[in-house]
């Protein structure tokens, strides 16, 4: 979970990472030792440790009118009483059946063992008792509750229970860019927010240098743009590599 939220009065926006952190016995040596040059998706250490209800717990009491109760009921309505599956859920069930289809956490995508259509009803009655639980009582009924413990179960031990109980949300201050004269806010890393102003500027220079492929037209500000991506992306990898110990031993965010 990242929130950028302003209120009235403010001088300028606050920034919420609750994206959460990854396991603390998760071990890049261990990984590259393993031969694995990258995290393989289907690996524990691709897991991060969840932060959206430690998130939203923090957005409440820091800024909320509501309740968590109040704020999570009309998704608990949903989960109870069903809703539409749409295109995007349709396509990514069905094209991850391999994988998830005997999975009992997404059954209900897989009813009869195939997936879902575009269309569908599903319920998910296990989520909306999930989502009631934390409503009344909290982060500790997710963290520290059933779905923690089975989380903790599922990574092997790479995510400890300690990890759970630890808050997982930081305020932080947000970044700021000017585009086309006005101000951006964007979210500092880990998020991919800040991936954004340096994109827009290079189409407002009125006349850039010619590039040798494309002399003429837009071609130059597509360069221009394609390469204050490119560096805001060496940028962001720079920073995703330096480990965060958040008071709690050394593990960084995804």
């Amino acid at each position: 979970l990242f929130a950028l939220v302003h209120a009235p009065g403010w001088a300028e926006p606050r920034a919420l990472n609750s994206s959460g952190r990854a396991g603390s016995r998760v071990s890049a040596d261990a990984l590259r030792a393993s031969g694995a040059g990258s995290i393989p998706g289907d690996h524990p250490a691709a897991v991060t440790i969840p932060g959206c209800v430690d998130g939203m717990e923090a957005l409440i009491a820091e800024l909320g009118r509501l309740t968590l109760a109040e704020v999570l009921g009309p998704a608990i309505d949903l989960a109870r009483t069903g809703f539409d599956v749409s295109a995007e859920q349709a396509r990514a069930f069905s094209r991850q059946a391999d994988v998830y289809s005997a999975n009992p956490a997404v059954a209900s995508f897989y009813p009869d063992g195939e997936p879902v259509s575009r269309g569908e009803t599903v319920a998910r009655g296990d989520l909306a008792r999930t989502l009631t639980e934390v409503g009344a009582h909290g982060r500790s009924a997710f963290y520290e509750g059933q779905p923690g413990s089975d989380i903790v179960e599922a990574l092997g031990g790479a995510g400890p229970v300690d990890d759970f109980e630890a808050h997982q949300t930081e305020w932080n201050e947000p970044l700021l860019g000017y585009v086309a004269r006005l101000i951006a806010w964007p979210l500092p890393p880990n998020s991919h927010g800040y991936l954004g102003p340096p994109r827009p500027p290079a189409f407002e220079v009125p006349d850039p240098p010619a590039h040798p492929d494309h002399p003429q037209g837009e071609g130059p500000h597509l360069v221009a743009a394609a390469e204050g991506e490119r560096s805001a992306r060496r940028a962001r990898a720079a920073e995703l590599e330096q480990e965060d110990d958040g008071g709690r031993g050394q593990h960084g965010r995804r």
